[in-house]
Formats: C-alpha cells, sequence, structure tokens
C-alpha cells in the first residue's frame, strides 16, 4: 500500500504511480496507491480516515497482512506511519513492514534541520510547510500522534526502514522518528544519503543513489516479507 505525498493537500495516486511502482518491481509486488482526500477541503482526520479504510479494504478482500508492506513519501511517509498506529489502536493486524521517504512527520516543525539545512533544499522550507499546515489540522492540535507520528506511541509496531537525504529540511523529522521508534523497541532502519535532496529516490533516473538506495530497500522488504510468511505460514 502506497500514500502519496503533497502536504496533505497536493498530489494524487497517478502522481505516485512511477515511483510506487520502482518500490513493487523490487519487491516483486503489486502496489496499491492510496487516493485519500486533500485538505483544505478535507481536513484532518479525512486522511487517516482513508487510509485506514483502504486497509481495511485490503484485509477484508482476502490479503493477509503478513503479505502487505506500507510505503509512502513525504507527507505520505508520515500518513504511513500515522496509519500503522491507528490500525494498532483499531486492534487490526499489522502489515509486515513499512517504507517511508522523507517522512513529513511532525506538522509542529520543531526539527532543527528547519533551519540549518533550509539553504540546501530546493524544494521544501519552513515558510512553505507553515504555510500548508492550518489547512490540514483545522485547528486540531498538530502534535497530535495521528497527525505528527514523531510524538506517538509507536510500540508494537512492525520494521520500519526510513530513508532521507542531508539536503532537507525534514531530515531531523527522519532521525527523530527513527529515535522514537528504536525509544519505543521497534526494529528501525534509518538510511541516510548525503548530498540529496528531499524525497531524492523520484530521480532514480539520473541520480545514481536514488537506483542504489531503492534497491536497498527492496532487499530489504523481501527480507521482512520472506521473514513472516515463515513466521506464520
Amino acid at each position: 500500500m502506497y500514500f502519496h505525498g503533497g502536504v496533505y493537500v497536493l498530489g494524487d495516486a497517478f502522481q505516485a504511480a512511477n515511483l510506487a511502482s520502482q518500490v513493487g518491481r523490487r519487491t516483486g509486488a503489486r502496489v496499491f496507491s492510496v487516493d485519500y482526500r486533500l485538505a483544505p477541503e478535507h481536513p484532518f482526520p479525512a486522511a487517516v480516515d482513508d487510509a485506514l479504510a483502504a486497509y481495511e479494504a485490503l484485509l477484508q478482500g482476502g490479503t493477509v497482512p503478513s503479505d502487505i508492506v506500507f510505503a509512502g513519501e513525504s507527507a505520505g511517509g508520515g500518513l504511513a506511519v500515522a496509519t500503522l498506529v491507528n490500525a494498532r489502536d483499531h486492534g487490526l493486524p499489522l502489515p509486515a513492514a513499512a517504507f517511508v521517504m522523507s517522512p513529513y512527520a511532525d506538522l509542529t516543525l520543531a526539527g532543527g534541520t528547519m533551519e540549518t539545512k533550509g539553504e540546501f533544499d530546493p524544494l521544501l522550507s519552513r515558510e512553505s510547510l507553515t504555510a500548508r499546515v492550518p489547512d490540514y489540522t483545522a485547528g486540531q492540535d498538530p502534535a497530535l500522534g495521528l497527525i505528527s507520528p514523531i510524538f506517538a506511541d509507536l510500540t508494537g509496531l512492525p520494521p520500519l526502514n526510513i530513508q532521507a537525504g542531508t539536503h532537507e529540511v525534514l531530515l531531523d523529522d527522519a532521525i527523530r522518528l527513527a529515535r522514537q521508534a528504536a525509544t519505543a523497541d521497534v526494529e528501525v532502519t534509518l538510511d541516510i544519503t548525503p548530498k540529496v535532496p528531499h524525497v531524492f529516490q523520484t530521480y532514480y533516473p539520473v541520480i545514481d543513489e536514488a537506483m542504489v538506495a531503492l534497491d536497498r530497500t527492496g532487499r530489504l522488504l523481501s527480507a521482512h516479507l520472506a521473514s513472516v510468511g515463515r513466521v506464520t505460514g
């Protein structure tokens, strides 16, 4: 299951299909890209509700959770983790693993790299993100765990693979999300590539590091799927 980015106000499943398919090919998996509702017309919890409903539909359709991984980029990465938390809290069985690229996991924008990486990030800035936060939160506390999963209790979640580049303001979101997961005894892999931008995997045709990072993820997710399959089979 793939969740697209776009700070919860932009993007769609079709726009994300190319990158989503790159992840699917490397795991030999079929990809379902979720077209969740967007703010400001549909603020929180619309995206969270849609993501959980999509996962429930997949389970009800007969797909076993051990054959499922979540993946997403930017806001979709944050939504993937929020959906894990939401599914756990609803008593649903959890997927085998999750892969998030440059996760937008803290809508309070408290990460230190909001400032220190601003001059290197060609795509995002504190100012551009600040302008969009109210569209999604619509008066709700941005520190709520299902809005900013960096503040959620991550206990019991499946293995997380987190990738980010050093030339992005959301670098600290990835680092702190990994720390939060590790503190909660979640198996986590933090994979940081130097001198590449936000969701650098999108540029796999021209950036060698992107292809290599996607290959690493494919091997890791395939191993998680195989491992869970052996345990539950």
